[in-house]
């Protein structure tokens, strides 16, 4: 039987409601939850350009619950499914985390090839509509930049991605971003205004509870290893741990 306008209907809502409840879960730290929702909203859209968006937002949980190797088949069929669909800004942001996904494991080619298609999509697009825009995909550039080894040109991209993210709903990502920052400036050496970015990306991260930005601010605080004597250091610390001892 022919599914009908409103089955696709249903589909796309129970995608939507499953997608949340995974994204709560993962925030949450329940990643087994987290799993279940995220199958379950893949599964419930007839759409392949709704279903590359559910595989791309469970790949980005995954990634950093457990890896870019677990990551890498989740977002490689997100590709798969956003290719023939009209949604461009939906398989440019696929494109843009499997470069990132390239990236993290050194595959530089393979990301430079991603983000070039993800580039053409965004500028098919168009600058107007919401959700994955330029400003976001500077970012996972930037990132991209950085798991490289070249961070004087992931900085400019991240301050760059930086800048655009101004409204209340952005902030989770800007806690991300300047965590991204911060790492970018430590590896260009410049320890101190690293440090003083890690601060500000403290307390947004705090306001938000966000898990991933949570996880950059503690990885960028073991490359602090080597200045952990240092009196800018210390007091990070204290600002880390006075913040989050009763989160």
């Amino acid at each position: 039987m022919k599914p009908t306008k409103n089955d696709a209907r249903l589909g796309a809502l129970r995608c939507d409601a499953y997608l949340m409840a995974g994204r709560i879960a993962f925030e949450t730290r329940d990643d087994a939850a987290a799993r279940r929702w995220y199958t379950r909203a893949i599964a419930a859209p007839d759409d392949p350009a709704r279903r590359a968006v559910a595989r791309t937002s469970y790949a980005m949980t995954v990634l950093h619950s457990t890896g870019d190797g677990a990551a890498r088949s989740i977002v490689d069929a997100a590709v798969a499914d956003a290719r023939p669909g009209s949604d461009l800004r939906a398989r440019a942001r696929a494109y843009a985390l499997q470069a990132e996904v390239a990236a993290r494991s050194g595959r530089y080619r393979d990301a430079v090839a991603a983000l070039r298609l993800a580039w053409l999509d965004l500028e098919s697009a168009g600058a107007d509509g919401g959700g994955f825009n330029e400003g976001r995909l500077r970012g996972f550039e930037g990132v991209c930049e950085l798991h490289v080894g070249t961070p004087e040109r992931a900085h400019d991209q991240l301050e760059r991605c930086q800048a655009t993210l101004t409204a209340l709903r952005d902030q989770p990502q800007r806690g991300i971003i300047g965590t991204d920052l911060a790492s970018a400036r430590l590896r260009a050496g410049d320890v101190r205004s690293a440090t003083m970015l890690l601060h500000d990306s403290v307390d947004t991260t705090a306001a938000t509870g966000g898990r991933v930005a949570a996880l950059r601010i503690a990885s960028a605080r073991r490359e602090l290893a080597p200045w952990r004597t240092e009196s800018f250091v210390t007091e990070l610390d204290d600002h880390i741990y006075d913040t989050f001892r009763t989160k």
